[in-house]
């Protein structure tokens, strides 16, 4: 039996600002998993798949691109967190602690669009900051 797959690959946005996000979560990408380590359990490579976690969800465009809502995670702690949000709630508690949190969490449903200008300016400062850490 094979599994039916998509004929054609998935589109993307082909506007500025579909293009200035997708730069923008692979250069968010690259700064949290530069930390080279997973955050819960500390697994290193060449063993362990790094990935980037959201704190507060991708959805949310005011932090989506904040290195601070980054965790540098392995694959297994990553599945664990996503199947268990009452547990990574916790873990953000414990690792921002409550003031941050709640910070970050009305800067997330503050920002519901950006401007081309604002992405422009975002995907400069994540270029810098990738720079500095090189």
């Amino acid at each position: 039996m094979t599994i039916a797959r998509r004929s054609r690959p998935r589109r993307h946005r082909g506007t500025t600002m579909g293009k200035l996000g997708r730069v923008a979560d692979k250069l968010w990408s690259e700064i949290v998993r530069s930390r080279g380590e997973c955050e819960v359990c500390s697994k290193r490579p060449p063993g362990v798949v790094l990935q980037g976690a959201h704190g507060f969800s991708r959805r949310y465009r005011g932090t989506r691109w904040l290195p601070i809502n980054g965790f540098c995670l392995c694959s297994g702690c990553h599945v664990r967190y996503t199947h268990d949000p009452l547990a990574w709630d916790d873990f953000l508690r414990e690792n921002w602690g409550a003031l941050v949190r709640e910070e970050l969490r009305g800067l997330a449903l503050l920002v519901t669009k950006r401007t081309l200008e604002e992405m422009e300016a975002i995907v400069e400062t994540l270029r810098a900051e990738l720079a500095a850490k090189s």
